[in-house]
């Protein structure tokens, strides 16, 4: 009997416990997600103002422009602003906390900026789809690698900067990864094989260099685009077998019947003839010399 009376106590204990715990995680996804919708207000005042934004319950709030956040119980928040107006010195909010409950961002900017990718958005683990283009710049955070419900990422069009992080490869869920029309540099990732879904990898009109990965071969691609960048070297033979791989390659100079010598990811080094010191060095030496001299007489 005793130890059923301490049962029943475990359980009532257990119960509130769990009840306290519910409740302070629902108060963590109603101060995140206010904090960052407030955020975005600055930076799109006009897109995003709200008429009434005083109640805790984010999802009754008015919105002046109308489906610029969209509620969904089932999924959280879809927030979308097209053609926006950023605000002078403004910049992305950081997130601050784990539980912003936000599925879906498209930030379509048609002024302003630039604005960059803060690396706190890692934090947003609900987030499924993130779209922004057109006023971006600065490089992609390798933190977004951390981004677990990831699916869909789409920043062409910006003026994004710097290489594809390694870190990317982490990104489980994603099916779509679009990048074109950038300044993006570097390498791709050989780690980026690992990307287990089938998806879009698009990565057109960008300054990438390199030799193209043979491990890449191991990818599920639906559509495949990396035209419009600077390759070298030869396309790897087990892309000959994927034609996903192979026709997106046939017409660049890694295809080429001789690209191992006209497409050579190597560079020759500064020989002894043109070495200074060497004759030619010296006479180009003389010549400079020789103006420095002139420049200074005539002063």
């Amino acid at each position: 009997m005793a130890s059923r009376v301490t049962a029943r106590r475990a359980l009532v204990v257990l119960a509130v416990l769990v009840a306290a715990l519910c409740t302070h995680c629902a108060a963590d996804n109603v101060t995140d997600t206010i904090a960052f919708l407030r955020g975005l207000q600055t930076v799109f005042p006009d897109y995003l103002a709200a008429t009434s934004s005083n109640d805790t319950d984010y999802c009754n709030w008015e919105w002046a422009t109308a489906n610029s956040v969209v509620c969904q119980a089932s999924t959280g928040l879809n927030i979308l602003v097209r053609d926006g107006t950023v605000a002078a010195s403004s910049q992305l909010p950081e997130v601050t906390g784990d539980d912003v409950v936000a599925a879906s961002i498209v930030l379509d900017v048609a002024s302003g900026g630039p604005l960059t990718l803060p690396a706190s958005w890692s934090r947003l683990s609900q987030l499924v789809h993130l779209y922004l283009y057109n006023g971006f710049a600065g490089t992609l955070p390798a933190a977004w690698g951390r981004l677990p419900a990831l699916r869909m990422l789409q920043l062409q069009g910006n003026a994004l900067t710097g290489t594809l992080p390694a870190a990317w490869a982490s990104l489980s869920s994603i099916m779509a990864l679009r990048l074109y029309d950038n300044a993006l540099s570097g390498t791709l990732p050989a780690a980026w094989a690992s990307f287990s879904s089938p998806m879009i990898l698009d990565l057109h009109n960008n300054q990438l260099t390199g030799s193209l990965p043979a491990e890449w071969s191991a990818l599920r691609l639906v559509l495949f685009n990396v035209s419009g960048n600077h390759f070298c070297g030869c396309e790897p033979d087990s892309w000959k077998a994927v034609p996903v791989l192979h026709n997106a390659v046939k017409d660049m100079p890694v295809a080429w019947a001789n690209c191992s010598t006209a497409n050579s990811c190597t560079y020759p080094d500064v020989t002894p003839s043109n070495a200074a010191g060497s004759p030619a060095g010296c006479a180009l030496a003389a010549v400079v010399a020789a103006a420095v001299l002139a420049c200074l007489a005539t002063a």
